[in-house]
C-alpha cells in the first residue's frame, strides 16, 4: 500500500543519513550503490555501468568506485579487459545497524 511505501522511503532516508554521518566523505551516488549492494550482495558493477546509471563522466564513475574500493566497501576483480566491483562484508555491516 501507499502508506507502507512512504514509511519505507522514510526508513531508507534515515538509513542514508546515518551512513552519511558515519562516512561524511561519501557522496549520494556512492551511498545509493552501497544500498543497492546491501540488498543485492551477489551483484557487481563496472565503471561503465556506474557511468550510465548515474549519468556521470567516466572519470567521475572511476573516482566513485575507486574511492569505495580504497575504503574497503568494494573489491575489484578483473574479467578479461573489464574491471568489475563486488561488495565486501563491510557493506552488509554498514546497513545492519
Amino acid at each position: 500500500d501507499f502508506e507502507g511505501h512512504i514509511q519505507d522511503l522514510k526508513k531508507d532516508k534515515r538509513g542514508e543519513n546515518k551512513i552519511l554521518q558515519k562516512n561524511k566523505d561519501l557522496n549520494p551516488r556512492q551511498i545509493r550503490i552501497l544500498r543497492y549492494f546491501s540488498q543485492n550482495p551477489d551483484a557487481s558493477t563496472s565503471f561503465q555501468i556506474h557511468q550510465k546509471y548515474h549519468n556521470v563522466s567516466l572519470l567521475t564513475a572511476r573516482s566513485d568506485l575507486v574511492k569505495l574500493e580504497k575504503s574497503d566497501f568494494l573489491s575489484r576483480v578483473k574479467s578479461g579487459k573489464r574491471v568489475l566491483f563486488f561488495p565486501t562484508k563491510k557493506v552488509m555491516m554498514l546497513f545492519s545497524d
